[in-house]
Formats: structure tokens, sequence, C-alpha cells
């Protein structure tokens, strides 16, 4: 999407059928699987969003399908649970339809749409419609690591600094 995907414009029919035949070959080829982020923490160097942060639900759909066609692969997504993500549906839709593994990263903040608690309960529940569910350490076809924001720091020193991802000691 070049240009219109730095902008977080969102994708045509035309571009997801493009990233999903990407994806797929990618996968074919040997790649373990597809990650997106969707959580407003993570910026470029000039804090501004990285594509795919707003992406639609139907783009997150399509590269999803794509680990389907392939076999294999695990379909990662980091999101803050909130906006469309804060329905989780869609992502045990999508992990019963491909059968493959939905790794979800959740970032519980004051925006998201559900608490630490509701995210577990909705794991647990899955298991019963066609998606086992479990933590992340287990093999699962919808895993998910649950953080809360206010477990995390809010002094971002090193990605101002484009040092290594590691606060500074």
């Amino acid at each position: 999407m070049g240009e219109r995907g730095a902008a977080n414009e969102d994708a045509t029919p035309e571009d997801i059928a493009r990233m999903r035949a990407i994806v797929r070959d990618g996968l074919k080829a040997g790649a373990l699987g597809v990650s997106t982020s969707r959580t407003l923490v993570h910026r470029t160097r000039d804090k501004a969003y990285v594509p795919g942060t707003f992406a639609t639900v139907d783009e997150m759909i399509g590269l999803g399908r794509a680990a389907g066609e392939a076999g294999h692969g695990v379909f990662e997504i980091v999101s803050d649970i909130a906006g469309p993500d804060a329905d989780l549906e869609w992502m045990a839709q999508l992990s019963r339809e491909t059968g493959r593994t939905i790794s979800l990263a959740a970032l519980i903040s004051r925006r998201s749409g559900m608490k630490m608690s509701g995210v577990l309960d909705f794991i647990d529940g899955i298991a019963g419609r066609g998606a086992s569910g479990g933590l992340a350490d287990e093999p699962a076809e919808f895993c998910a690591s649950v953080q809360h924001a206010s477990q995390l720091s809010t002094d971002h020193g090193w990605a101002d600094s484009g040092g290594s991802g590691q606060a500074d000691a």
C-alpha cells in the first residue's frame, strides 16, 4: 500500500487480496506466521502510528485467512482491545474458520473495551465454541498475553533516543 499504508488509510479489497497472497506465499516459503500491531503504544521515531494500527477487521481477516490457506502459521495481534478489537469474537471466529492459532497480546488501559478479567473470561468461554483457549505458553488455537497499562513505565526515553527497546537502568 506504500504511502497509503504509512498514512493508515483503509485497505481496498484489492489491497487485502494482494496482502493475503504475500502472507500466504511467505508462509509457504517457510515463515512462521504474521504479526500486526493495533495498539496506540507502538509508534515510529516521528511519533506517528505504525502502519496497520487502524486496519479494519476485514483486513485482519484477510491476513488470517492466508495462514489458513497456507496450512500453518500463527497470527499474532497486539491490541489495546479498543475499537473493533473490543469485541474479540472476530478473532475467535477466525481461529475456528482457519484452524490457525491466534496469539493475542492485549494491552489493557482505560480506553480498552474490556478489563483484563473480561479477556480471560472470553478465552475460557471460547473452548465450547470450537476454539481452544489458553495462556501464551500453552499450545492453543487462541492464546493471550494480557498486560495492564499500569504495569508499563511511562518513561519511554529509549524510544525517543532510538535505543535498544529497554529502559535505562
